[in-house]
């Protein structure tokens, strides 16, 4: 009976330490410093000129996604796949109004987020991977021009059609049909 005793308060503190561990582990993960202007620049830059990672060894396919673990606290070397996109997301929700690329030229909307940046200097990828791999809350008003990524693509792919930019047109329309199933709304839809 002894052992018995002994064996099952063992088995209590195992239990409540593992749970302390969970809880710990859940609240870390949301648990890093606000981005610097410096980090959003960092990622903006990246983009634009579609660097390729630091480590060519890396898992990774390009440098922005580096920029997006460093600013999201990602340990690559303990964290599981499911913990850096919860890392990705946390640091995303917090200040995706704020991440925006500022100065550069040729966009459409100077000082836009960085979900219009990117497709303004011709990376979708960017936005592909916000969508399918990180699960990027869209739905909200980008200060630049208050209006969606929706609204963005709609002008847009309105503008290329116009234009007869055929190819321009169709991966305009494949990017807004991807949001769109994934749930991302036009700014007329927000409120409602």
């Amino acid at each position: 009976m002894k052992k018995l005793t002994t064996f099952l308060i063992l088995l209590a503190n195992l239990v409540t330490c593992h749970a302390q561990e969970t809880a710990s582990a859940k609240t870390d993960v949301c648990d890093c410093p606000e981005p610097s202007e410096t980090d959003f620049t960092r990622v903006c830059n990246s983009i634009y000129d579609k660097k390729s990672p630091t480590d060519v060894n890396a898992i990774i396919a390009y440098k922005y996604q580096e920029d997006l673990y460093k600013m999201s606290c990602v340990d690559i070397s303990i964290d599981s796949k499911d913990v850096i996109y919860e890392k990705i997301r946390c640091m995303w929700n917090k200040n995706k109004e704020k991440f925006r690329c500022f100065q550069y030229d040729g966009v459409s909307v100077p000082n836009s987020n960085v979900l219009k940046f990117c497709m303004d200097v011709n990376f979708s990828t960017f936005l592909v991977t916000a969508v399918k791999k990180y699960k990027l809350e869209l739905n909200f008003i980008d200060p630049a021009d208050g209006k969606t990524i929706m609204d963005f693509l709609d002008s847009q792919l309105k503008s290329y059609r116009n234009a007869d930019y055929v190819d321009k047109a169709n991966e305009y329309q494949r990017i807004y049909e991807l949001l769109k199933a994934n749930g991302a709304k036009h700014s007329s839809e927000l409120n409602k």
